[in-house]
């Protein structure tokens, strides 16, 4: 933290970052599961991951005019990960009921092979300039743009506006009245890079063999060709970002209380969702020698709308404080999971519904003393 010739202040921050994941399961025996009864057996889970991360943020903060306090700043994060981690490398049975399970008779057992070591750097840039703007005594304009790209995605046109104001009609009121729109992106998260590289089809794959054998999935039944699936990524793949509204108003009632309300929409753009790209039509698949193509893009959609009130209650010479903050919202989206398979992959209309997180009513109770 530095100051530069008395009107600029220079923040630089710089953070070195490495660890390690060791991950083993009490057995690593089959698993069976029996549809709508139970799940015994091995979890199946081993391996090592290790990552080194490093980031580098600068930001310039001067002021112009007295009314203009400037915010300049770059970032620059990147990442390197490995790891061996084996998952159902043993196999899974699959019973479609009780009965079927007492008799004997699987009807799937499914086992990933191949090799699950993986390398991979992910690297994040940034750059970003904000202007609070102090129009007068009781209005303060906020005007920002920034920057985002990522290694791994081709589109690099990522720019985020952001606006803000906030004004205090009265004095004597003291009430202060806001109100917001910008642009943030999402990233593609490591997680995922992973999978695009481990379920490739080539590097590892899940053996799948129907009506196998029991206990030996190898002594009878059909084996289905390998790869039955593959996980891949479309190749015209964008930064997803979501865009958010809010109004609000900030109103002390005296020295004791204060009340908040804020509404807020958000929506999201080109999200991330997957569709089966080897879907029958007509009872047969485009590519017979593959079963499912998880194919990754970014298309999907979401809504998030609430009204969040808020009263606050501080009695300093008692240390004390309470809280009574009550939400009405609701969620929308196209896709809960970035790798999750619609039931349809050639119509996708019917996808928009309400998401996981959808809760209408939250109230929230605090007290601290």
């Amino acid at each position: 933290h530095a100051t530069i010739r008395s009107r600029v202040v220079s923040d630089l921050r710089f953070t070195l970052g490495w660890g390690s994941n060791d991950l083993s399961s009490v057995s690593d025996g089959r698993t069976i599961q029996v549809l709508d009864a139970f799940t015994s057996g091995g979890a199946q889970e081993r391996g090592r991951q290790q990552y080194r991360n490093i980031g580098i943020e600068n930001d310039l903060e001067f002021t112009v005019r007295q009314k203009h306090q400037v915010t300049v700043g770059v970032s620059l994060d990147g990442a390197h990960y490995r790891g061996d981690q084996y998952s159902n490398a043993s196999g899974t049975y699959q019973f479609s009921s009780l009965a079927s399970f007492e008799a004997g008779q699987p009807t799937t057992f499914i086992q990933r092979v191949g090799d699950p070591t993986y390398a991979y750097s992910m690297s994040h840039f940034g750059w970003h300039i904000q202007d609070d703007y102090r129009v007068g005594r009781k209005v303060l304009l906020n005007l920002g743009l920034r920057h985002d790209f990522q290694t791994h995605m081709r589109d690099w046109k990522n720019f985020a506006p952001r606006l803000g104001i906030s004004w205090s009609p009265s004095s004597k009121a003291r009430t202060t009245l806001r109100a917001g729109m910008g642009t943030f992106h999402v990233p593609l998260e490591a997680g995922m890079y992973q999978q695009l590289l481990l379920v490739d089809g080539v590097q590892q794959h899940d053996l799948v063999i129907s009506n196998p054998g029991f206990p030996d999935p190898f002594s009878e039944g059909q084996r289905l060709a390998v790869p039955p699936s593959i996980i891949r990524a479309r190749p015209d793949l964008v930064m997803p970002f979501t865009t958010r509204y809010t109004v609000g108003v900030d109103q002390p009632i005296n020295k004791l209380v204060r009340f908040r309300a804020t509404w807020s929409r958000q929506t999201g753009h080109n999200l991330f969702r997957s569709r089966n790209a080897n879907s029958p039509i007509d009872g047969v698949r485009p590519n017979p020698s593959i079963a499912n193509i998880t194919e990754l893009e970014t298309t999907a959609r979401s809504l998030n709308e609430s009204l969040q009130t808020e009263l606050l209650v501080n009695f300093p010479p008692r240390r004390l404080s309470a809280s009574l903050n009550y939400v009405l919202g609701r969620a929308m989206n196209e896709t809960d999971w970035a790798f999750s398979l619609p039931p349809d992959s050639f119509d996708l209309s019917g996808e928009w519904g309400p998401a996981r997180g959808d809760v209408r009513h939250r109230v929230n109770v605090g007290l601290n003393t």
